[in-house]
């Protein structure tokens, strides 16, 4: 499971859907990327997504954050 770029660089990553589980057909998880940012009042940004990338084991918002956790190494 990898963190951090430079892992994520060095291969090709590509999102996926969330597999499905006996309890749900459309799983959502926790964005890696928005769930570190915080809003204007300080507060933590809590976004759901049905995106992940398999080989880093995390989900993620396909648009900005996918690129962001890819290509920053310090998010």
């Amino acid at each position: 499971m990898c963190f951090y770029p430079p892992s994520g660089l060095s291969g090709r990553h590509f999102p996926e859907y969330i597999p499905e589980t006996e309890k749900k057909v459309n799983p959502t998880r926790q964005c890696g990327v928005c769930s570190r940012m915080r809003d204007a009042r300080g507060k933590k940004i809590r976004r759901e997504s049905r995106y992940w990338c398999p080989q880093c084991e995390v989900a993620l918002c396909v648009t900005p954050c996918f690129h962001i956790y890819h290509t920053v190494t310090n998010i």
